[in-house]
């Protein structure tokens, strides 16, 4: 929640400096989209930062994270993806489904 709000706070830092007039409702979407590519950064190595490497753009965010999850339970067999997925609560693994399932395939 510290990071959503510092977060929060730089974009309307940076939009005050840019003389925007963006609402409160739109940073507050910004920064959740901000805060979810964050998380999603750390899928860069193996997945690439647009997802397509393993075609994780674009999928179903419901079917991303019900894998997600179940490497996190050891319900599938993985080799590394199990314990990247547990350094994530569920509430997290929710967002970096939702992240890669709003990109363009």
């Amino acid at each position: 929640m510290k990071t959503l709000k510092l977060s929060l706070g730089a974009l309307v830092v940076t939009s005050a400096l840019l003389g925007t007039t963006a609402s409160a409702d739109e940073h507050a979407l910004n920064a959740e989209q901000l805060q979810a590519a964050v998380l999603a950064g750390g899928c860069a190595g193996c997945h690439g930062t647009d997802g397509r490497r393993d075609a994780l753009n674009g999928r179903a965010a419901t079917v991303l994270e019900r894998q997600l999850l179940s490497f996190k339970n050891d319900e599938r067999p993985s080799t590394i993806m199990g314990r990247i997925a547990k350094g994530y609560s569920d509430e997290e693994i929710a967002e970096i489904a939702q992240y890669f399932a709003s990109l363009d395939n």
